[in-house]
């Protein structure tokens, strides 16, 4: 059966704003295994690290969300923050 990759995201995006980051960055890891360089997963992983309060560890997915993405704004502003944390 194929994954559905949208519902797998809307599931971790529902754990991430009840607030349940662990679950939400584990569940995200694994989509990212399945789904490598996927800028809306890479992004997702990102902005849970920013909450999780680990900038430092969201820097690298959201450079690689704005190389997959270079278009979307999200990715940038989200990477901006992040680097801005680390103060770099």
């Amino acid at each position: 059966m194929p994954r559905n990759l949208q519902a797998e995201l809307d599931e971790v995006e529902r754990l991430r704003r009840e607030a349940r980051l662990d679950e939400a960055a584990r569940a995200c890891r694994a989509i990212l295994r399945a789904a490598p360089g996927d800028a809306a997963v890479l992004l997702l992983l990102g902005r849970i690290q920013l909450q999780r309060d680990r900038p430092a560890e969201a820097v690298p997915l959201l450079r690689a969300a704005v190389e997959a993405a270079p278009d979307r704004a999200a990715p940038h502003a989200l990477l901006g923050e992040a680097l801005l944390r680390t103060r770099r």
